[in-house]
């Protein structure tokens, strides 16, 4: 299949130019994987799915140039980076509602969701400044909501394939990591190569994310 050579590329391609936004940094540089990848997902308007992916990546890569900027012009730039995020989560979220799910494990996956955001939340807001508390709390609940609805959809969608719910579940997982490293280092504690590992999470997580969009609906046979 042309798509299952496709995405080892997309990966090596955006593994290569995250290792040389390193070595070379650059607003359009650190975007261009994120728009391969978003170029790639799209499989027309009739796939609803892949159409809220591969605008979510636009939104993402929006908020990576914003960020970017911000380095240059601090807390210009940070909080319309992390609305283009939030706004990535939500169209995620809805990708992931279009499967039908069924919310027989919705409980067990809400506690564990829950846990995580109560945790993080107790790291990020003693030390955050006033104006911060209520965006962070905001981007928390998206990206947690995102969480949520990936594992609900990994456990429970029968109308698309196992390796689009796993590549959902490991891209989401990926993304919270990168975000919460993120976080914690800006806002809580120094992390020893925090950039690195915030990068490398990002780039594996929304690589993972996209990868759903391949062969995501069963075939049905017909008898």
């Amino acid at each position: 299949q042309p798509k299952a050579v496709m995405l080892p590329a997309l990966f090596l391609a955006s593994a290569a130019l995250s290792v040389s936004y390193f070595i070379s940094p650059g607003i359009f540089q650190k975007a261009l994987p994120i728009w391969a990848l978003s170029a790639t997902s799209w499989k027309g308007r009739a796939d609803i799915f892949s159409s809220y992916v591969s605008v979510g990546l636009l939104f993402s890569s929006a908020g990576d140039m914003l960020l970017e900027l911000d380095h240059d012009y601090p807390g210009k730039y940070f909080i319309f980076g992390l609305v283009s995020f939030l706004v990535a989560h939500l169209l995620y979220i809805n990708a992931f509602r279009t499967s039908k799910l069924s919310y027989k494990y919705a409980n067990l996956v809400f506690v564990v969701v829950l846990a995580y955001y109560v945790g993080i939340m107790r790291v990020l807001l003693p030390n955050m400044e006033q104006g911060m508390v209520v965006p962070v709390l905001l981007y928390g609940l998206a990206i947690s909501a995102m969480l949520f609805f990936s594992i609900l959809r990994f456990l429970s969608s029968r109308t698309c394939t196992k390796s689009s719910r796993l590549c959902s579940l490991i891209g989401s997982v990926m993304f919270v990591a990168s975000d919460s490293i993120l976080a914690i280092n800006k806002f809580a504690f120094p992390v020893p190569d925090a950039h690195f590992y915030v990068m490398v999470t990002y780039y594996v997580g929304q690589t993972y994310i996209a990868a759903s969009t391949f062969r995501n609906h069963k075939v049905q046979i017909k008898k």
